[in-house]
Formats: structure tokens, sequence, C-alpha cells
């Protein structure tokens, strides 16, 4: 009878792949050496514990209580591994559908939509706009001039249908 902690992190008993989620739903007060990259306990006529780190390798003799019961829940924890890969192979198949579906519906902006993502927002030119007349700072300093050019940027753009609504007035627009 084999237990082994793999470096990915999962498990392997008796040859049976277990997750690392999994095995810890079930155990989970299961702890291990610092630095332990790899675990196997094989419980046999010589049992032991081979625990290998960056550094050095370990080799406990000797029966280890904890990897016998592991070794003892492996048709539990197999079972539970099991379920637990196959509600997350479904979770991501779901995932990819709804991506796939996405990307194949057309996503349609108006004309309107585009121009509007592009203009600064309501609270910038508020703020600006208060900055400029109320707190009596400079077009520049308030920023009024920069989101005049952009908004002007945006009407270039995208020019409305409505033509009359287009400032001539040199003095709005630089």
């Amino acid at each position: 009878m084999k237990f082994e902690r793999l470096e990915s992190g999962n498990f392997v008993i008796n040859g049976k792949p277990i997750t690392r989620k999994a095995f810890l739903m079930l155990e989970p007060s299961y702890s291990e050496p610092v630095g332990a990259i790899y675990i196997r306990y094989e419980n046999s006529e010589s049992p032991y514990r081979l625990i290998r780190t960056e550094e050095k390798q370990y080799k406990i003799s000797g029966s280890w209580i904890e990897g016998d019961r592991y070794i003892s829940r492996m048709n539990e924890l197999s079972k539970l591994s099991s379920a637990i890969e196959q509600q997350e192979n479904q979770e991501e198949k779901e995932i990819a559908e709804t991506i796939r579906r996405i990307k194949s519906e057309k996503v349609t902006q108006t004309y309107g939509d585009k121009r509007k993502l592009e203009y600064p927002s309501i609270e910038e030119l508020v703020v600006a706009m208060w900055e400029n007349l109320i707190e009596k700072k400079t077009k520049t300093d308030s920023g009024v001039s920069d989101l005049q050019k952009l908004r002007k940027q945006v009407k270039d753009k995208y020019p409305s249908e409505n033509n009359d609504a287009i400032s001539k007035n040199s003095e709005e627009t630089d």
C-alpha cells in the first residue's frame, strides 16, 4: 500500500489520483513538513516515509498513523475527487459555451452609443465648469480647455446628424 503527495500538490493512493481539493475536504487537518515537495509512505513489511525538500531527502522508518488512515480512505477520496473533477469539467464546459455564444452574438452599438462612450463624463464636465465659473480658475487650470478639445475631437469623429448643434463660436471650441 502506498501514499504519495506529488510535487503538483495532488495525491496518489495505490495508483489512484486524488485532487488536493478532495483530499483536504476529507482530511482538513492534513499537514506536512515545511518545505516538503514530495512525500511517499509505503505501508509494507518494512514501512517507511520518504520526504523530499529542495535541499534534502529524508527517510523515516516505521508506521505512520495518518498515512495508514489516508490509505484506508482511498475509496472515499477517489470518489470525491472524481465527483469534483466532473463538476469542474462541467463548469468549464458551461463557461466555454457562454464565451463562445457571447463571441458569436453581434454586439451592435449605435452611432450615438459610440459617440457617448468617448465623450467626457457628466461628472468631469460639471467639475470643470464649477472650477471655471464658481472658483474662477482659468479654462486651462479647471480642465475646461482639455475637455472642450476632447468633445470637439469626438464631434469631428462622429458628426451629429443635427448640424445645428455644432458651435461655430471659436471661443467655445478653442
